[in-house]
C-alpha cells in the first residue's frame, strides 16, 4: 500500500505512531503544486488533536489515508493513487492489520472539521470522489449514532413488602409492619391519664390552676384548653402534641372531653400517630376567697368612695366607667351607702388598682390607713387590713357655683357665678354671661375650694317670654376661651307657677341655640332665695343674676316611653337608699341623651324588650341616641358563652 509522507522532519513519537500502524518511514517528495505548508503563525491554531496525546498535524493525513485504504479494501471502495512513486505494503502487513471500521474515518472526518480534513487530503493527493464519499458517510453515521443513543426518561416504581406479622402487602417502612399490627405492638398513649379531675368553684365560677391559682375560664375557651393541657404536661413529655380540641358535652354533665393527637418515634425510627380522648371530671371546691366571704372575714382592703352632695350623677357616671373597664370583677363585695359606695377586695393590689383608676377619671383626693389584725413574732409576719378613702369634689353637673376672685382671675377673668356643665376627670365650667369656659382639676379645686349654691331639687320651671341673640360680645383683656357649642342670648322668662301674675325675670343664658318663645326651661331663682356662701356674700349685688337657666325642659313621660336603650348596673348591696333615687337616675339618662361628649365613654345597649312607637305628636325636639351608638347585649345561647370557641362535634 503506498504511503505518502510530508516533506517535513518528524519527531520520534510521530515515527513510533506510524510504525504502530504498519507504515515505513520512507520519505517521498510531494509535488510543489499539491504541497500546502501552513504558515508558522497559524500552525498552532490549526493543529487537530490526535488520539494518544499527539498534536502534530503532519500525521493526520497519513492516518486518514491508511484507514481509508483498509476500509476500501474491506468494502471494495474505489481508491485512486495520486503518485507512482508511493510505497506498497506487504500482504502480511495488511492481513495482520485487518479492515478498520468506518467510524475511525468518521471520527477524524466529522462535518465540523471538513474544511481542514479536505486540505490535508489535497496535500496527500487523494481524489475528490474519495473525500466526498467519506464526508457523506460521516454525516449519515452521526445521524444514526444520535438516533441509536437517544435515552427515554427513567421511571421508577416502589415495590411492596409483606408485613412481618400478618403478611399484608404494605409500602416499605422502618418497622416492616402495617399500621394495625404496629398499634397492637406499641401504645404511644401509655402513661397519659384518660380521666382527670378538674376543680371548680361554684361561687365565683373559677377553675383551680395548681397549686393555688384560680382562673376565670369560659367553656370551650382557649384559657380552659390551656388549663387542661397543663394538667397533662408532666405525662406528655415523651410524645409530641400535634392537635388538641374540645368535644361537645352537655353543659350540666360535669364532664369536659378533650380530643388529643400525638406522635412518637417507635421501632426502628418509625413515627406513629394516635388520636384519643381525655375526659375531665368537674368537682366542686370552694376557693380561698369564697371561704373568707362565708366566714365574714373576707376582705383585706376596702376602698371607700365618698361625695358630699345630694345628687349621685357622678356616681352613676363612675359606675358605667367601672363596668366598661371591668374593674368590678375583682371586688368581693360592693356596698352602697348614703354618701358613697364601698368596694371590698381580697388583696391590697386590687384595691390600689381601683384607687389609681378613680384618680384618673374623677377629681378627687385619697388617704390610706392600715389596721393590724394579727402578727407572728417568730416568723415576723403581719396581717393588716388596709382602708383607702377617696373623696370626690362636691360638685355635680347642672350645679351653680361661686368661684373665689383669685381663681376666677386665674381662669381668664371669667365671672364668679358659673354653671357646671360636665364632671369627668376635671370640672367643666361655663360663664352664662360671657360664654367663657374653663376646666378645674382636682389639685386646683383643693387649693381653691368652692361649693354648690343650689342643688337640683331647687330647680324651678320657667317659660320663655322673649329672647334676643347677642351677636357681638366684647370681652375684656386677658379673657379666656369661649364656647363654640353654645349661643349667648338675653331672655325674659316667667315662672309657670306665677302665670297669674305679671312678674318676669331678665337674664343672660348660654342656651340661646335651644330656646324659643314659649319653651319651658329649668333654672335657679336667686332673686327670691336666701343663699349663704362666703364668696357670694362679698360680691356686688348688681353682678348677681336674678335667674340662672340650666337646661331646656321636655316631657319626661314621652322620653321614657320612646327610650329603646338601657345601661348595665353593678350587683351591689343597697343600704340607706333615698326615695328619689329613681328620679336622679332618670336625670342621668337624660344627661346622656343631651351630652354627646359624656356618653362616648359609656356602653349603651339596645333594649329588646321595648318597641318604640313613633307618632307625629312625640317629636317635641328632645335629643335622642341613635342606633349606631348602641351595642348589642350579649345573649348566652350556647354553653360556650361570650368567650368560648367553636365546638367539635366528632
Amino acid at each position: 500500500m503506498p504511503v505518502h509522507h510530508l516533506p517535513r522532519s518528524e519527531d520520534a513519537d510521530t515515527w513510533e505512531n506510524r510504525r504502530t500502524l504498519g507504515q515505513t518511514p520512507k520519505e517521498s517528495p510531494v509535488p510543489a503544486s499539491r504541497a500546502r505548508v501552513p504558515s508558522p503563525e497559524n500552525s498552532a491554531s490549526r493543529k487537530p488533536h490526535i488520539p494518544g496525546g499527539h498534536t502534530d498535524c503532519d500525521s493526520l493525513p497519513l492516518l486518514f489515508l491508511t484507514t481509508v485504504m483498509h476500509s476500501s479494501a474491506a468494502r471494495n471502495l474505489p481508491f485512486q493513487k495520486s503518485h507512482a512513486d508511493h510505497g506498497h505494503t506487504t500482504a502480511h502487513e495488511e492481513n495482520s492489520r485487518g479492515p478498520r471500521l468506518l467510524c475511525d474515518v468518521i471520527e477524524l472526518s466529522s462535518p465540523s472539521t471538513a474544511g481542514k480534513t479536505w486540505g490535508y487530503f489535497a496535500c496527500c493527493g487523494i481524489s475528490i470522489n474519495i473525500y466526498c464519499w467519506i464526508h457523506k458517510a460521516a454525516e449519515r453515521s452521526v445521524k444514526l449514532t444520535s438516533m441509536e443513543y437517544m435515552q427515554a426518561p427513567a421511571t421508577s416504581s416502589q415495590g411492596n413488602i409483606l408485613c412481618c406479622t400478618c403478611g399484608v402487602p404494605i409500602p416499605p417502612n422502618p418497622a416492616n409492619m402495617c399500621v394495625a399490627c404496629l398499634r397492637t405492638e406499641v401504645d404511644i398513649s401509655e402513661g397519659i391519664p384518660k380521666q382527670v379531675t378538674a376543680h371548680f368553684c361554684k361561687q365565683c365560677e373559677r377553675y383551680l390552676q395548681p397549686p393555688a391559682t384560680w382562673v376565670q375560664c369560659a367553656l370551650e375557651s382557649r384559657e380552659l384548653l390551656a388549663l387542661c393541657l397543663k394538667k397533662l404536661k408532666s405525662s406528655m413529655n415523651k410524645v409530641r402534641l400535634i392537635d388538641a380540641g374540645f368535644l361537645w358535652t352537655e353543659p350540666h354533665s360535669k364532664r369536659i372531653k378533650m380530643k388529643l393527637t400525638i406522635q412518637k418515634e417507635v421501632m426502628n425510627g418509625a413515627i406513629l400517630q394516635q388520636v384519643f380522648v381525655v375526659e375531665f371530671v368537674i368537682q366542686y371546691q370552694m376557693c380561698d376567697d369564697c371561704h373568707r366571704v362565708e366566714a365574714k372575714d373576707f376582705w383585706k382592703a376596702v376602698v371607700q368612695v365618698r361625695q358630699k352632695t345630694v345628687h349621685k350623677k357622678t356616681f352613676y357616671y363612675l359606675e358605667q366607667l367601672i363596668l366598661k373597664h371591668k374593674l368590678h370583677q375583682n371586688a368581693l363585695n360592693i356596698k352602697e351607702i348614703h354618701e358613697g359606695i364601698d368596694f371590698y377586695y381580697g388583696s391590697k393590689q386590687h384595691a390600689q388598682k381601683m384607687v389609681d383608676f378613680l384618680q384618673c377619671t374623677a377629681p378627687c383626693r385619697s388617704k390610706t390607713s392600715q389596721r393590724l389584725i394579727s402578727h407572728d413574732i417568730h416568723s415576723n409576719t403581719y396581717n393588716y387590713k388596709s382602708t383607702f378613702s377617696i373623696e370626690i369634689v362636691p360638685v355635680c353637673k347642672d350645679n351653680v357655683v361661686c368661684l373665689s376672685p383669685r381663681l376666677a382671675q386665674s381662669l381668664g377673668n371669667m365671672g364668679q357665678i358659673c354653671v357646671c356643665i360636665r364632671v369627668t376627670s376635671t370640672i367643666h365650667l361655663i360663664d352664662p354671661r360671657t360664654l367663657q369656659i374653663a376646666e378645674v382639676d382636682g389639685n386646683t379645686y383643693w387649693r381653691h375650694p368652692f361649693h354648690s349654691l343650689c342643688n337640683p331639687r331647687q330647680l324651678e320651671e320657667f317659660i320663655v317670654m322673649d329672647t334676643d341673640i347677642i351677636r357681638d360680645q366684647k370681652l375684656g383683656a386677658g379673657a379666656g376661651i369661649r364656647s363654640n357649642k353654645h349661643t349667648l342670648a338675653e331672655v325674659w322668662v316667667q315662672k309657670t307657677s306665677e302665670m297669674d301674675t305679671s312678674q318676669q325675670y331678665h337674664c343672660r343664658t348660654f342656651l340661646g341655640h335651644l330656646l324659643n318663645i314659649g319653651d319651658l326651661v329649668l333654672g335657679y331663682d336667686f332673686a327670691n332665695s336666701n343663699v349663704n356662701d362666703e364668696f357670694l356674700n362679698k360680691m356686688n349685688p348688681h353682678h348677681v343674676p336674678d335667674v340662672v337657666l340650666i337646661k331646656k325642659s321636655y316631657d319626661r313621660s314621652r322620653r321614657v316611653k320612646r327610650r329603646n336603650w338601657k345601661l348595665q348596673e353593678m350587683a351591689r348591696d343597697r343600704d340607706g337608699m333615698d326615695t328619689d333615687d329613681e328620679r336622679q337616675y332618670q336625670d342621668f339618662l337624660e344627661d346622656l341623651e343631651e351630652d354627646e361628649a359624656l356618653r362616648k365613654n359609656v356602653n349603651i345597649y339596645k333594649d329588646a324588650s321595648k318597641i318604640p312607637v313613633e307618632s307625629d305628636t312625640d317629636d317635641d325636639g328632645a335629643p335622642r341616641i341613635s342606633l349606631m351608638e348602641m351595642l348589642e347585649e350579649l345573649s348566652l345561647n350556647d354553653a360556650t358563652g361570650g368567650d368560648g370557641a367553636d365546638m367539635m362535634t366528632d
